[in-house]
């Protein structure tokens, strides 16, 4: 509403209920001075410029609600002196200048690209190893691929290692370095390698003990009964069996040792697992 309305002495402006509308919404009404419009330049102004250009317009095939529609625009797009910083009335109301047909003449503005993602390169080539987000079954994977060509400005043809063709979103790809070389130790230790990166442990590399066979019975020094106190010296023949025994056992453990190293498994959660609160029942009072 404004504080300050201004007008000439028409009926319409001097009746009851408009002088009531003025008054149950606080503007002031000031009306000029009768038989003198220079007192309302601006709206007398306005309704010569008003009428001159719908007569123009007119002058085609149009009617006069197309010409009308036509001066408002142009009206409201021009830049206007009086408002501030010589804006047009529609900039100064929306604060952007309105798009219209004589923007076609004007060049158009050079794309910055945006600094803060120009590290991050949202582009793949043709020939790019890629994973690729494979649904199926309410479920997805991530499945190892190459591109092989671009499909408007974010779309993919990948060509899956399964020997299948799919389209996907930019967002459903993630680069890859290389093909990974598929061997039955990869295989098995792929699985403990993820879950010991995710609960980010290291590998516990467990000494192999190796234990020395003994040497041959002939290039072994007789030791004397006394040398140890207190304990029986052994016989060739239970010497031969225990060292007989001990390499077999060694190796064993060494064949053990060799076939499945020992790893430490990731540490488990501690905390007191509470059962969930379901909601009650609603109630209306």
């Amino acid at each position: 509403m404004p504080e300050l309305l201004v007008t000439d002495n028409g009926i319409q402006f001097k009746s009851a209920e408009f002088s009531q509308f003025c008054s149950e919404n606080g503007v002031r009404h000031v009306t000029t001075a009768p038989f003198h419009p220079q007192s309302n330049g601006q709206a007398e102004r306005f309704v010569d410029t008003f009428k001159r250009a719908v007569r123009k317009i007119q002058e085609g095939e149009g009617t006069i609600k197309e010409a009308l529609d036509l001066f408002l625009m142009t009206y409201r797009t021009t830049p206007n002196p009086n408002v501030p910083d010589k804006k047009s009335p529609a900039e100064a109301m929306y604060n952007r200048p309105l798009r219209t047909t004589m923007d076609l003449l004007r060049a158009p503005p050079e794309q910055v690209a945006d600094q803060a993602n120009s590290s991050q390169t949202r582009a793949f080539a043709p020939k790019d190893f890629v994973y690729a987000k494979v649904y199926s079954r309410n479920k997805w994977t991530w499945t190892p691929g190459t591109v092989v060509e671009k499909v408007g400005k974010v779309m993919y043809n990948i060509w899956l290692n399964d020997r299948r063709m799919i389209r996907s979103h930019i967002n459903q790809l993630r680069a890859r370095t290389g093909t990974i070389a598929k061997s039955p130790s990869s295989k098995q230790q792929l699985p403990i390698n993820i879950l010991l990166n995710e609960w980010k442990l290291s590998t516990a590399s467990t000494p192999i003990v190796r234990a020395s066979t003994s040497p041959p019975l002939g290039n072994v020094e007789p030791t004397s009964p006394t040398s140890i106190v207190g304990q029986p010296v052994a016989s060739p023949a239970s010497s031969s069996s225990s060292s007989t025994s001990t390499s077999s056992s060694s190796a064993d453990f060494r064949s053990a040792n060799d076939s499945s190293p020992a790893v430490r498994l990731p540490r488990r959660s501690s905390r007191n697992r509470r059962p969930p609160q379901w909601f009650q029942a609603y109630r209306r009072y």
